[in-house]
């Protein structure tokens, strides 16, 4: 360390290094790690269980929102992200928004700068979440979020 000061500064911790230690070990457990490491829930969930939770969030949202935005439901590929599979798309279900008081620039932008921060996706002038990107623990807060607006 006394030869490079970066080192001191990119060391791990023992916290870090427990961390990658229990998630590592889920990973020799695979039915374990489907079902606890978050990631590999969301990236394995079937199509239809997606479709199912769209369906009643649209239906919860559109009770409390049904003046303000227009809700649909739209299949479409999520691309999979970085790592080793940076263009690899799986099948997933859109909850599309789309507002009639305000842009929708202007509501992605209050939902990033929200807290939580909520990342939407906007194209053609309507607001996508992505339901392969959502916990289901998380949609509470999504549709607190969202009515809030």
């Amino acid at each position: 360390m006394k030869k490079n000061q970066l080192t001191r500064a990119l060391r791990v911790d023992k916290l870090t290094v427990a961390a990658l230690e229990a998630t590592l070990k889920l990973y020799l457990q695979p039915e374990n790690a489907l079902e606890k490491i978050p990631v590999l829930k969301l990236l394995t969930c079937p199509v239809e269980s997606l479709l199912a939770r769209a369906e009643a969030l649209a239906a919860r949202l559109e009770e409390e929102v049904r003046q303000h935005a227009t809700i649909q439901i739209e299949r479409e590929e999520a691309l999979v992200g970085g790592g080793s599979m940076p263009q690899a798309s799986l099948p997933s279900c859109q909850l599309v928004i789309t507002p009639h008081h305000m842009s929708t620039s202007n509501l992605a932008y209050k939902l990033r700068m929200g807290t939580p921060a909520i990342v939407a996706r906007v194209k053609q002038g309507r607001l996508y979440l992505d339901l392969r990107s959502i916990q289901q623990s998380e949609e509470k807060v999504l549709l607190q979020r969202l009515i809030e607006l």
